[in-house]
Order: C-alpha cells, then structure tokens, then sequence
C-alpha cells in the first residue's frame, strides 16, 4: 500500500483540506499563506504563470523539489477545484464531506505506474473562441473553422498558451522524438484534462 504525496496548486488559500499528505503550491500574483510553497525561486519559470499558471509550478517542483523524493514515493497533482477521490466517494462531493474521501493510497496489487484523467476531446471548440483565440491558427488553415478534425491538441495548445510555443519547445527534443511528438499533437484530438496526475518519483524523472 503506497500513500500519495499530493501538491495542490492554487491562487486561493484552500481552507477545508486537512490530510497531513497534501502540499500546497502557489501561482498567481497575490500573496500567498505562509505554509504554502511559492515557485518564483530557483530554477523556475515563473515570469510565464500568465500563460501556464500551474505548469510554472509544476516546472519549479521538477527542478527544485523531485530530487528530494524517494524513487518509490507516490506523487500527485491536483488543483483548488479538483482532487482526487477514492471509489468509494457518493456522487456528490463538498467541502464538508471531501476530507473522507479523498484518494490517499494506491494498492501495491493494483500493478500501475500512473493514473490520470480520462481524456476529453478537443474537436467542437465555439466558433466565437476559435475567432478570438485561434485566428493565426485560422489564417493558416481556415478548415479548422469548418471541420473539427482539424481542431486537434496543437490548435488548443495555441489557443490558450500562446501561439507558436508549443512548436518553440518541440523544437528542442531530439529529432527523432521531435518528429513523433509534432505528428501527435498535430493529428490527435484527444488528451488528458486538467494538469492532474498521479505517479512515481522514479516514472516522473
């Protein structure tokens, strides 16, 4: 039975979690509480949190803090409006009740090195959305607009993170992940929502 060491990233105090496993790291520009870890030091990326709000923590932990952790040690990230629950949970969940039914163990016989989201689709954006965040996307290919097998991962990554950026940093792989990883995000029009995962120090690294 492993227990999962959880960091919650958020920009609000959270004041209703209470497990002893639970970190909390803070992006956004207000002050944080004094317990909660802030990612504007070492090696981070926090001048971009306007673009990639819990990714800059995400960034500072990989950087500062895994090396810290044991190769074994379960490790989460969930946000202020999502946590992970155990099965067990009714179907609807509050602040009053969440404590008892928060995920906090992994059964060694479950055999898995990871969980993550289930994937959601990327296809069916709004078309006033597309126009307002997706229009150099729309120059280049104006099918996007018409046919949703053209709104895949790429087109979402630029619509919300800056256009351009996605590629800048594919870029930088090895050729030939390069070429694997450009045609995925190109043809693929699903992916795991919500920066939310679970797995091992020694999978992450």
């Amino acid at each position: 039975m492993g227990e999962i060491k959880f960091y919650c990233v958020t920009n609000k105090e959270i004041d209703f979690i209470n497990d002893k496993n639970f970190y909390f790291g803070w992006v956004g520009q207000g002050n944080p509480p004094h317990s909660y870890l802030k990612c504007d030091d070492g090696y981070n990326i926090y001048y971009k949190e306007k673009y990639y709000s819990e990714l800059t923590f995400h960034y500072w932990f990989w950087k500062n803090l895994l090396k810290y952790e044991n190769d074994d040690t379960w490790i989460g990230f969930c946000q202020k409006r999502r946590y992970w629950i155990n099965d067990s949970a009714p179907e609807k969940i509050n602040k009053f009740n969440i404590n008892k039914y928060l995920l906090k163990k992994i059964e060694d016989s479950q055999n898995i090195d990871s969980i993550l989201c289930q994937p959601i689709n990327t296809h069916g954006i709004k078309k006033m959305k597309l126009l307002k965040r997706g229009w150099k996307n729309l120059i280049r290919n104006p099918l996007i607009f018409f046919n949703k097998n053209y709104q895949n991962i790429k087109v979402q990554f630029d619509m919300h993170h800056g256009f351009g950026n996605l590629i800048k940093a594919i870029n930088l792989l090895d050729q030939e992940d390069r070429k694997e990883f450009l045609n995925f995000v190109k043809t693929e029009n699903k992916f795991n929502p919500h920066i939310m995962l679970i797995k091992k120090k020694k999978i992450i690294n």
